[in-house]
């Protein structure tokens, strides 16, 4: 939930809080309140930054269906008939993980994985990172990008089969879950769209996105932003969306800091 390279004082901690009883609720809350007032890992890493009160060190990428799941919740994802049924099938596709869908029964990945590079040299572990494929990682763009501008979100099935071979199973075909409109996932990005019409509010606009979905803000990233969508810049759906898209695809989105 927070690292794969604990310390040995961060172990410490939660088997304690853990205690000879079996405390799980007091273990998860060690583990998860633990990093606002400790070091997580033993080794610093060049991505660490200085926050207000202490050294605050990237820790954790965040799984394709964390970072799925998110944005759907931070863009209030929903359908008309208030039934959210995912298929899932297309985000097992693309990204390779979806619940209930491991390939084995010892999950997504290997808790000892490591890819190959600086991580490896240093001896550390990031099993998350079995997954970041070269294939998934631009599948996660592209389907970001088709949820954004092309409003194609996950399917919801609420439907048996049509098929003689699915009686008892449900709809799993696009086409025909694509033809159910009521059914069909959409954001509400209203109360940003009406932000967007006065340019002047751009900057606020980008930082309330960045903050609901990282946290922080960054003026440079900023910056950077307003760039990708100057030329459309008086379209403001289309500026809602890029920068929804592009602070969703990005490092300080993708990687959890601890």
């Amino acid at each position: 939930m927070v690292t794969s390279n604990p310390s040995p004082a961060y172990v410490e901690a939660v088997s304690q809080a853990f205690g000879p009883n079996g405390d799980l609720k007091s273990a998860v809350r060690t583990i998860l309140t633990y990093p606002l007032t400790n070091d997580v890992a033993a080794k610093r890493l060049p991505s660490a930054y200085k926050s207000p009160t202490k050294i605050v060190q990237s820790q954790k990428l965040k799984s394709p269906l964390h970072r799925v799941t998110q944005v759907l919740i931070a863009f209030g994802a929903h359908n008309q008939t208030g039934k959210l049924w995912l298929l899932g099938d297309d985000i097992q596709e693309a990204l390779q993980m979806h619940p209930l869908s491991a390939p084995t029964v010892f999950n997504f990945y290997k808790p000892d994985f490591t890819p190959h590079g600086a991580l490896q040299k240093m001896g550390l572990r990031a099993p998350e990172f079995e997954l970041h494929t070269a294939a998934t990682s631009v599948a996660y763009v592209n389907n970001t990008y088709y949820w954004f501008f092309g409003g194609y979100l996950p399917l919801v099935s609420t439907q048996i089969g049509s098929g003689p071979e699915q009686m008892m199973v449900m709809e799993f075909d696009p086409e025909t879950l694509w033809a159910n409109s009521k059914n069909a996932l959409r954001f509400d990005l209203s109360e940003e769209i009406k932000i967007a019409q006065n340019r002047g509010r751009h900057d606020e606009l980008i930082d309330r996105i960045s903050v609901l979905l990282t946290g922080r803000t960054d003026a440079e990233v900023r910056k950077r932003i307003k760039q990708a969508y100057v030329q459309y810049a008086d379209n403001p759906e289309w500026v809602v969306q890029t920068i929804a898209f592009m602070i969703a695809v990005s490092p300080e989105f993708t990687v959890q800091e601890a």
